[in-house]
């Protein structure tokens, strides 16, 4: 992702987040969006829809970047 991206990543991370009752504050975002800054956007929102399908529990990016990996099995 680059700096561009910023705007849209918060929007899906704050879905997320409203979904999961965590609070998303700027603090977070950041960190989020710097772990996951090396994917592309389309990449990291994929993870994260499929994060909203399969996690109980608000997911570390690590479980974002293998919902990326779920996501490309079945495009």
């Amino acid at each position: 992702m680059e700096t561009k991206d910023k705007k849209q990543f918060s929007r899906t991370f704050k879905k997320l987040a409203i979904l999961m009752d965590k609070q998303a504050d700027q603090n977070l975002i950041q960190i989020y969006f710097d772990a996951l800054s090396a994917y592309s956007m389309d990449d990291v929102e994929g993870g994260i829809n499929q994060a909203i399908k399969t996690c109980r529990f608000f997911p570390k990016p690590v479980e974002i970047i293998e919902g990326m990996d779920l996501q490309e099995k079945y495009i």
